[in-house]
C-alpha cells in the first residue's frame, strides 16, 4: 500500500467532519427560524429578552474551550499515530494545523470575558 493513503485518508476525514458540522449548524439555525416563525404565526408576543437570549445562546465561552481541547487532542493523536507508524515528519506536518487552531481557540477562551 502506498504511503500517500495516510494523508489522503486524513484529508477525507477532516472534510467529512467539516461537512457534518456545516449540516448540523444549518439544521440548528433552520430549527430556530422555524420556531420563531411558528411563534409569530400564532401571534404570540416575542419580547426583546427572548430575541436577545436566542442571539446570545450560541455565544458561549465554553465553546472555544471545547473546540480548542478537541483540536489539541486531534493533533496529539495524529502525532502519536504517525510516531507509531514511523511517519513522524508527515505526522508533525499534518498535526501542525489542528494544534495551531487549538492554540487560537484556547487564546480566545482565555481572553474573552465570560458571557
Amino acid at each position: 500500500m502506498s504511503d500517500y493513503w495516510i494523508p489522503i485518508t486524513i484529508a477525507i476525514c477532516l472534510t467529512l467532519i467539516a461537512l457534518a458540522r456545516l449540516c448540523f449548524d444549518y439544521n440548528h439555525k433552520k430549527g430556530v427560524q422555524l420556531t420563531i416563525r411558528k411563534a409569530l404565526d400564532k401571534e404570540e408576543p416575542l419580547s426583546l429578552e427572548v430575541v436577545e437570549s436566542i442571539k446570545s445562546a450560541n455565544k458561549s465561552n465554553a465553546i472555544d474551550l471545547r473546540r480548542g481541547s478537541l483540536l489539541l487532542a486531534l493533533g496529539s493523536a495524529v502525532i502519536i499515530a504517525s510516531a507509531l507508524l514511523n511517519f513522524l515528519n508527515i505526522g508533525l506536518a499534518i498535526a501542525a494545523f489542528p494544534i495551531t487552531l487549538a492554540a487560537g481557540f484556547l487564546i480566545l477562551w482565555k481572553i474573552e470575558p465570560s458571557v
